[in-house]
């Protein structure tokens, strides 16, 4: 299973002989297996219609199901060719998903912090998820949850295990920490105490910066106040956790940050977090944010989404710090899509 950048599913269907157009004689010739590849590739990876107005923003599959997590915080599995909404009542939202993939073990993490797991584990089924005291993902998916004394699966057992994660956690301690620090970054007033080596080998700006800098051994560093003291601590914090947490007028400005830097993995991590968070309410400025940066990925999403959920483009309210240019030429493009559809 595959999502595309619109938030669409796509999918392989199991090979059945009887599905191939071919005669007995084109299956026991020769270059029946051109004829299989042929097929393959051209009939079975299809589009998923049953969510076509929900956005999907991440897929995981395991052994023989997968799961579905939207923007709206719901999950759909898919097995046997059916799906269902997963319903944990004590949730409003599921922040996350996970599954092995060779097995039909999944994990999600709720909206109260709490990280729940069902399926098999090491020969007990376990039909409904149920809430664990793991911290994270991969523990969940690692442990035997059955036994007193958990079992710690090798990597080839698991499929793979996430390092980066786990380093990334042990830096978190390390960022703005002033004990350890051996560079300062200012901005506005404002001291951010990070690491150089840290900085240099998550970042292609911070690699040039350090290589061309004239002053080596200058421990400060005052970055222009273009941006806002929250979008350089946010880009900051992400380079030593991975992990963005903003909300969504905050969150724009660290992608605008992010296009400047031309930084392709935090451009990537911010449309991700600003497809998780779009509302009615807010769609407006993402789909000027995408304008202003000539973002097609953003841009194609923010009409996809107003035509899915928008009763009419009368929703859309009017605000001082959109263009009345901008605001006209979403309405044209929401109902050109619609018309189109």
């Amino acid at each position: 299973m595959a999502i595309t950048d619109m938030g669409e599913i796509y999918y392989i269907r199991d090979l059945h002989l009887r599905d191939f157009p071919c005669s007995n004689s084109m299956l026991n010739d020769n270059s029946s297996n051109r004829v299989y590849d042929f097929c393959e590739r051209k009939r079975f990876i299809e589009k998923r219609t049953e969510l076509s107005n929900v956005v999907i923003v991440k897929v995981v599959c395991g052994r023989a199901h997968a799961l579905a997590l939207s923007n709206e915080g719901q999950v759909y599995i898919f097995k046997n060719n059916c799906f269902n909404l997963l319903n944990i009542p004590e949730l409003q939202k599921i922040l996350d998903i996970a599954a092995v993939y060779h097995s039909d073990r999944s994990a999600i993490l709720g909206d109260n912090g709490h990280i729940y797991v069902w399926g098999n584990y090491f020969g007990c089924d376990i039909k409904s998820p149920i809430v664990t005291q793991f911290s994270t993902m991969q523990e969940a998916l690692r442990h035997n949850i059955i036994d007193a004394y958990p079992i710690i699966l090798s990597m080839n057992e698991l499929g793979y295990i996430d390092v980066q994660s786990n380093i990334l956690e042990c830096s978190q301690t390390l960022f703005d920490d002033p004990s350890t620090s051996d560079f300062t970054i200012q901005v506005k007033n404002h001291s951010i105490y990070v690491h150089k080596a840290i900085l240099r080998s998550r970042s292609e700006y911070f690699e040039s910066m350090f290589r061309n800098f004239k002053e080596k051994d200058q421990s400060i560093l005052t970055l222009p106040s273009v941006y806002s003291y929250t979008a350089y601590k946010a880009f900051l914090k992400y380079l030593y956790t991975g992990v963005i947490d903003l909300p969504m007028h905050k969150l724009l400005k660290l992608f605008k940050l992010a296009m400047m830097l031309c930084d392709t993995k935090l451009i990537s991590s911010c449309i991700r977090e600003i497809k998780r968070k779009v509302t009615l309410a807010n769609i407006i400025f993402v789909y000027s944010t995408a304008m202003e940066y000539n973002n097609e990925n953003l841009k194609k999403f923010s009409i996809k989404f107003a035509v899915n959920y928008m009763l009419s483009t009368t929703q859309i309210e009017s605000d001082k710090e959109i263009d009345e240019n901008i605001l006209e030429s979403f309405k044209k493009e929401i109902a050109n899509a619609k018309s189109a559809s």
